[in-house]
């Protein structure tokens, strides 16, 4: 059992808090480094484990306490060399898996090569989302803070400008996380148009609630993925903008 004396949470947040990728007003409680996984993958393990986690509070204001409940179990020998193998067989079908699903991700989602800047303070998100779209032929530019974004934008264009005679490929898609250190994922994507950018910029957050959501598009962002992000959810949004550049009617991601 652990209790807190922080925010609270009111009954609508406890019903959601276990689900994947979720954060409540991330954009005034969370301080960065979060992507709202840390408690769903909490719960896997305890349901791994036959246990319960669940969460109280009396309210916004009040504090939360965690409970884990985990059964006690009496094993001999035989039963854990046994469990053993399980656990073997498992790790070996699932580095099987990972490899199969990496190399199908990079043969079937490829269409064309793409300059992306992924703009994420946390660092083992930003390295996964760009491990997984270099696998599939992209080129990256990495930036942990949304400051660090706006100066790779501002030097990309700023090339171009010096030598125009020169071929230098402009970023395609900014992936911009919304809570980031210096300056957030908004700000930055407003101080990006300023500059005069007029490719995609997404922004990526575990929270989409409706009012932060229009809060980063009305700073310039045309769409927002939530996280985690995969990337057939990258190349559904890339074929969605392709029919809209075409002139046909399409319905945005909004998860």
């Amino acid at each position: 059992r652990v209790q807190d004396s922080g925010v609270g949470l009111s009954k609508e947040q406890l019903q959601q808090l276990f689900s994947e990728g979720v954060q409540f007003d991330a954009n005034r409680l969370q301080h960065g480094g979060g992507s709202g996984l840390g408690l769903s993958i909490a719960k896997g393990i305890v349901d791994q484990h036959n246990g319960i986690i669940r969460a109280e509070s009396k309210g916004q204001g009040h504090g939360t306490c965690f409970v884990i409940e985990l059964p006690l179990f009496e094993f001999t020998l035989e039963d854990l060399e046994k469990r053993n193998d399980e656990v073997n067989k498992f790790n070996s079908s699932m580095t099987q898996t990972i490899n199969t699903f990496d190399s199908s991700q990079s043969e079937e989602f490829v269409t064309r090569s793409r300059r992306i800047l992924v703009a994420e303070d946390a660092e083992s998100s930003r390295r996964m989302l760009i491990r997984l779209l270099e696998r599939a032929g992209h080129t990256c530019v990495p930036a942990a803070n949304g400051q660090e974004a706006v100066d790779a934008v501002k030097a990309d264009m700023q090339a171009m400008k010096e030598n125009p005679n020169e071929h230098v490929e402009p970023f395609d898609t900014i992936f911009m996380d919304f809570e980031m250190p210096i300056l957030k994922g908004p700000d930055a994507t407003k101080a990006i148009r300023q500059l005069g950018f007029t490719n995609t910029i997404v922004g990526v957050t575990g929270n989409l609630l409706s009012e932060d959501v229009e809060f980063f598009k009305s700073h310039g962002a045309d769409d927002i993925l939530g996280k985690p992000v995969s990337l057939a959810k990258l190349n559904a949004y890339w074929d969605q903008q392709s029919i809209k550049r075409k002139g046909c009617k399409v319905e945005l991601l909004s998860a």
